[in-house]
């Protein structure tokens, strides 16, 4: 459930906020999920807010495929909470930076002091999309952290999107990880089909983690799909693959 309101605040001003909850229907808990409030005007869009960062590279890698994802914390790094301070500058020719400085947060508290510092371009124009950032990790730089690189993009040929991103994460005195994706979606009238390829390298470690991830959608109308999706992964060193499938009946509303 997401609640959100806007106010123009006039003089080409306007504040906006969004609250999610989670309810699953099978019990009466209810749970916080995405929170932000932003700020808009000539200087750009200053945003801050508690939310689940996503991994960095499956957007635009992913090329849009229906699959499960492989951002599963061995294939691919998984997504975080942080608290966030951003501001995105005004765009200029399709590009956009956003400035920020995040907090992770474990069971809503702060957890890593407010010092992870991250500058990101995104480049959106016809059918190209790109995103680039980099993130300093302060003061945890002795610990399992120091800096993180990410690249991705997406090109939309027409008859299919192609994706790729590519992650390198320095982590002081931790064990470096690379991750590679490459994506490919493909529509077919009614229908979607797509796929993505991941692997992950950890210094000192032999072997590759890897992946790949098969889907296929079905509109039934604009707001109800059936997705068919099926995933194989191998974690470096393991003897056999993981796999898992799944059937989904989608509703939006």
């Amino acid at each position: 459930l997401t609640f959100r309101a806007s106010e123009d605040l006039g003089g080409g001003m306007k504040i906006s906020t969004s609250q999610e909850f989670v309810s699953r229907g099978r019990d009466t808990a209810m749970s916080g999920r995405n929170a932000t409030i932003s700020l808009s005007g000539g200087f750009g869009t200053f945003t801050i807010g508690s939310l689940e960062a996503g991994n960095g590279i499956l957007g635009l890698g992913g090329a849009g495929a229906p699959v499960y994802g492989m951002d599963n914390g061995v294939t691919l790094a998984g997504a975080g909470n942080v608290d966030v301070a951003m501001l995105a500058l005004p765009s200029m020719n399709g590009f956009t930076v956003f400035l920020k400085t995040l907090d992770g947060t474990a069971g809503g508290l702060h957890s890593q002091g407010g010092n992870i510092t991250s500058v990101q371009l995104k480049y959106g124009a016809g059918p190209l999309a790109a995103s680039i950032d980099s993130t300093s990790y302060g003061s945890l730089r002795s610990a399992g952290a120091n800096s993180r690189t990410r690249m991705s993009a997406s090109y939309d040929l027409g008859v299919a999107k192609v994706g790729f991103g590519y992650e390198d994460n320095d982590k002081g005195l931790a064990a470096d990880k690379k991750e590679r994706l490459v994506g490919i979606s493909i529509p077919m009238g009614s229908m979607l089909f797509g796929i993505n390829v991941a692997s992950s390298k950890t210094t000192g470690v032999v072997g590759n983690n890897k992946g790949t991830d098969l889907g296929m959608k079905y509109s039934l109308s604009k707001q109800t799909s059936v997705f068919v999706q099926y995933q194989t992964t191998k974690a470096a060193g393991a003897t056999n693959s993981a796999s898992k499938y799944r059937v989904k009946l989608h509703k939006a509303f």
